[in-house]
């Protein structure tokens, strides 16, 4: 699982590199940051063992995020915006969310039933 975890973060770099990749419409560009940082947090939440692990994937994928941004401002056929660094952070508060509570709901079982 962890392994499937870094390749999507390869992948996900790797698009957010290529000049001339996509074109959408402004809102749709935002949701697919948010739901990709979304995705990607709430994997490293979910599948990570221990704190201090999770805390570093959280602060790569904070670097990753603005980093990605710094280097489409330098790479022709990309456009780096405050707007999409912004939309990235909001996906990982979402996610850090969902993997909270995926990860807390694979340790307690959702139901006792007793007779």
């Amino acid at each position: 699982m962890i392994g499937g975890w870094l390749g999507c973060l390869l992948v996900m770099g790797a698009l957010s590199l290529t000049p001339d990749l996509f074109t959408a419409g402004h809102n749709e560009d935002k949701n697919l940051h948010m739901l990709a940082y979304a995705v990607m947090t709430a994997g490293a939440l979910a599948i990570l063992p221990g704190r201090k692990s999770v805390v570093t994937a959280v602060i790569f994928l904070f670097c990753l995020g603005w980093g990605v941004e710094y280097a489409q401002s330098v790479i022709g056929g990309r456009e780096s915006s405050l707007e999409d660094g912004l939309a990235n952070m909001k996906g990982m508060a979402l996610g850090g969310i969902a993997g909270f509570l995926i990860k807390r709901g694979c340790k307690k079982p959702a139901m006792k039933i007793t007779t």
